[in-house]
């Protein structure tokens, strides 16, 4: 929020002058529930810059900059709390047109402690704000008007690892090593699932363990264990659809929550719209990732100019692997963010953090690096210095530096995120943990440390399946990458069934063209291989080749690797006819590659002769479709160094 004008006179001259050049005003006004006008009542209006002091009640406030009939506002009015619109917030809203003649922002509030906050509507309010803010934690941002949505959903996302030397050519058979996948999903936790926490949660023994219900408490005027308890008795009184839908959400059955908030979305949605966004929470938290992205895209049709729905959409569909059509959400969310709140706020660090890991889940890692360390940065001048989020830049910065070889500095930021992480596990959802244990891991067995990785492994996996349940494509996820250890330790009778499990919850959760299903069928693939079960082997690569090259625009890496596998099957066997265009496949998406990078660092004679080398053989081989995105791609690259 911009600097505040500092007394009467300055604002009221300030008025005039915008008054003079007839920019339109967002009107309302603030009473209590009695509905008697309050006096002297300071009205701030956040992404506005400015409040307004006012006597009768009645305020207006200019409709500045990024301010636009239909774009989210939050209301604070000083030392009352907002009981209508919601609690939550303080009064967060859609700006109506002030050329409607009902545009008009009612705003009802009481004081703090009154035991009227503690009735069933206002705490319903406070569950109906958890459940529509697609982030990993309340932030802890300083000043009383920093709470819009973070938009960090849980995320995972791909990527391939150094060579890993061979520790025992026997077992790992030639080519490459295995394709990988990572658990880097992004947490998003409100409350601890299951478990100790959980029970201690519902009883409103452990308040304290979620830090958005105490939050919440200290700016009602009441302790975290009085609203605990109000909202344990609400949820158990809930008769409304919706209320018990979020009843439901808060205590964690998802399922049940998703069937009561649709039940209750009258036909046509009319204003019941914003309905849409738990009910996308609730379908993301079961990875039901095209029903989250279908709720976001109804609401994102009545405001779409939100930069909180453009965020949580955005992230939505890199879930989906929809990394094209995510990247201009979060750019404008980003944009729209930056310029509301100020390049140095945490809110801005989220988007930012977003966008890092879109371009890092591409091996975009020119792109991402730069943009974890702003996040970064911002972390760490408007955070506590053990604060979650810290620990989520780290664990992506740690993820480029692995990428890029790295490794004693990708290690380093992996302990002190661990180091974090664990400092907040009293009060944060331990999924956290968990990622942050698996990466370690994925270091560490890549570079045959497999004592070490095992137990990581095994930890992170136990942390998300009793947070997320037994078929979710994160524990999918957890499966693949410890089957892919006992692979290169020679284990594949365990290795195996770990890969089948992995890609039945896979294909029952994410579409079949999915990169993570397209990786694990990878894995398996090679794993057949090495054991010479070649008819087996062959079906996997040829279905993951053909996922691979289903993702638009430049052929990357993963491509290139299922193509050497698939080609190293026919070398196995002899069938160097058949294996021979397949590898001069590979070599050219790997030169073609190679140019892009050369190019990006300045170096254009190398990366010009790389490129032509590369599209050489796929014009030969007619790939020409693939040559096109090469040339199409190095042309951005010139475009953007050119003066």
């Amino acid at each position: 929020m911009s600097p505040r004008i500092g007394d009467a006179c300055g604002l009221l001259l300030a008025f005039a002058a915008l008054a003079a050049s007839q920019t339109r005003e967002v009107s309302g006004w603030v009473r209590t529930t009695e509905d008697a006008a309050v006096a002297r009542a300071e009205v701030s209006v956040d992404q506005a810059g400015d409040y307004v002091t006012t006597d009768s009640g009645k305020f207006a406030v200019p409709m500045l900059p990024p301010l636009h009939p239909g774009f989210p506002v939050i209301f604070a009015v000083r030392d009352w709390v907002i009981v209508d619109p919601c609690v939550n917030e303080r009064g967060r809203t859609y700006l109506p047109d002030p050329n409607d003649a009902d545009a008009f922002i009612r705003i009802r509030v009481l004081r703090p402690g009154d035991l009227r906050l503690l009735s069933g509507r206002s705490v319903g309010c406070v569950i109906e704000e958890k459940a529509s803010r697609f982030e990993s934690k309340p932030r802890a941002a300083p000043g009383p008007h920093a709470s819009l949505w973070n938009g960090l959903w849980p995320e995972m996302a791909e990527r391939r690892p150094p060579a890993v030397p061979e520790r025992d050519a026997s077992h790992r058979g030639s080519g490459p090593s295995a394709g990988l996948v990572t658990v880097a999903y992004r947490v998003s936790p409100f409350f601890n699932r299951s478990g100790p926490e959980a029970q201690e949660r519902a009883s409103g023994d452990s308040p304290a363990a979620d830090e958005f219900v105490t939050k919440q408490a200290k700016g009602m005027g009441f302790t975290a264990e009085q609203l605990a308890r109000a909202i344990t008795e609400w949820t158990k009184s809930a008769e409304d659809p919706y209320e018990k839908g979020l009843a439901a959400f808060y205590e964690d059955r998802y399922e049940e929550a998703s069937r009561y908030i649709r039940a209750s979305i009258p036909s046509p949605p009319g204003r019941f719209v914003t309905r849409y966004v738990p009910l996308a929470h609730a379908e993301h938290e079961q990875g039901h990732y095209a029903a989250a992205e279908a709720a976001l895209r109804k609401v994102l049709s009545a405001y779409p100019d939100d930069p909180l729905l453009l965020n949580n959409l955005g992230i939505a569909l890199k879930a989906r692997a929809k990394y094209a059509d995510a990247e201009p959400l979060l750019k404008r969310a980003l944009g729209t963010e930056t310029k509301a709140l100020g390049p140095d706020h945490p809110d801005v660090a989220a988007i930012l953090s977003n966008l890092a890991e879109l371009y890092r889940v591409q091996d975009k890692y020119e792109e991402a690096k730069p943009l974890y360390e702003q996040a970064l940065g911002i972390e760490k001048r408007t955070l506590a210095p053990d604060d979650p989020e810290t620990a989520t830049s780290l664990n992506g910065l740690a993820l480029v530096d692995h990428a890029q070889g790295r490794d004693a500095e990708a290690e380093q930021l992996y302990k002190q995120a661990l180091e974090i992480d664990d400092k907040a596990a009293a009060r944060e959802d331990p999924e956290d943990v968990a990622a942050t244990l698996n990466n370690l891991g994925e270091l560490y067995r890549a570079h045959n440390l497999f004592d070490d990785a095992e137990p990581l492994y095994k930890k992170a996996m136990a942390i998300v399946r009793e947070a997320r349940g037994p078929d979710h494509p994160a524990v999918a996820m957890c499966l693949n990458n410890l089957a892919l250890l006992y692979h290169a330790e020679g284990k594949d009778a365990e290795a195996e069934p770990l890969y089948k499990q992995a890609l039945a919850i896979l294909k029952n959760a994410l579409p079949s063209d999915h990169p993570f299903v397209a990786k694990t069928l990878d894995n398996l693939g090679e794993l057949y291989r090495a054991q010479k079960r070649y008819s087996e082997a062959e079906p996997l690569f040829k279905q993951a080749v053909a996922i691979a090259q289903k993702k638009p625009g430049v052929p990357d890496q993963d491509e290139a690797t299922y193509l050497s596998h698939l080609a190293a099957l026919y070398f196995d066997q002899d069938n160097c006819s058949v294996g021979l265009p397949i590898y001069k496949h590979q070599m050219a998406i790997d030169g073609g590659i190679m140019a892009l990078t050369s190019m990006r660092e300045g170096k254009y004679s190398e990366g010009k002769a790389l490129l032509q080398d590369a599209l050489d053989i796929l014009h030969t081989l007619h790939f020409n479709g693939e040559a096109k995105a090469f040339e199409d791609e190095a042309a951005k690259i010139r475009a953007k160094r050119s003066p």
